[in-house]
């Protein structure tokens, strides 16, 4: 009996053992699992872009060239260069505002009503009917080339003297300075707009006996 005892005994703490020392043995308390940390590194991006250091080797070198602006006035070449230079190399990205040369905004421009006219002028004599309601057609063809061309804000008169061959086409252009504006713009589309109206209409029948027939012509643009 002792022995039976003793067996019995060693069987069941062998058994406990092997129980015990096995991974997952059913004998062990579960592990506590500890909660998931996380840790957040905070980063700072202090890096900036390399800017190139501004060359002003080519500015000094064009100022050095200038007169000196000692007894210089405001209005002086010397300043204007200076303003000039300094507008070019240091502010060339940088927008401009001229205000002598600030152009006109179309809302600003719709509150102008531009005309153009082909007024008579004063004392002219027409040589007889015919040649009078042939000078009205290619006076009224002029007027609206002219109208078209007319797209500044721009006033003044032109005075032009043209000659026609019975063809109609146009001839010994001129502009009399004397009696016109001294604006070039004007000048240049009051003689463009002559020229866009040709060829004119044939002489009528009673003019053919003329080869060549000179008119004169004043076109005024005005804003109303």
């Amino acid at each position: 009996m002792f022995w039976g005892a003793l067996g019995l005994s060693v069987a069941i703490h062998a058994t406990f053992f092997v129980l015990v020392s096995m991974p997952q043995s059913p004998l062990k308390p579960p592990p506590i699992k500890k909660p998931l940390e996380v840790a957040y590194q905070e980063t700072t991006n202090t890096a900036k872009p390399a800017v190139p250091p501004q060359d002003y080797t080519k500015l000094e070198t064009q100022r050095s060239k200038l007169p000196s602006l000692k007894d210089a006035k405001p209005d002086d070449a010397i300043m204007k260069q200076q303003r000039e230079l300094i507008r070019k190399d240091i502010f060339k990205d940088a927008i401009a505002l001229d205000v002598e040369k600030k152009p006109i905004g179309k809302s600003e421009e719709a509150s102008f009503k531009k005309t153009v006219n082909l007024p008579s002028i004063p004392g002219e004599v027409f040589k007889s009917q015919e040649y009078k309601s042939y000078y009205q057609i290619i006076r009224e063809k002029i007027r609206k080339f002219a109208y078209f061309n007319y797209k500044r804000l721009d006033e003044g008169e032109v005075f032009l003297t043209f000659s026609l061959t019975h063809e109609g086409e146009l001839v010994d252009l001129s502009v009399n300075n004397q009696k016109s504006t001294d604006n070039e713009y004007l000048r240049s589309i009051a003689e463009q707009s002559v020229k866009d109206a040709a060829p004119y209409p044939p002489f009528p029948e009673k003019l053919k006996e003329n080869k060549k027939l000179s008119f004169n012509v004043i076109i005024s643009f005005e804003l109303k």
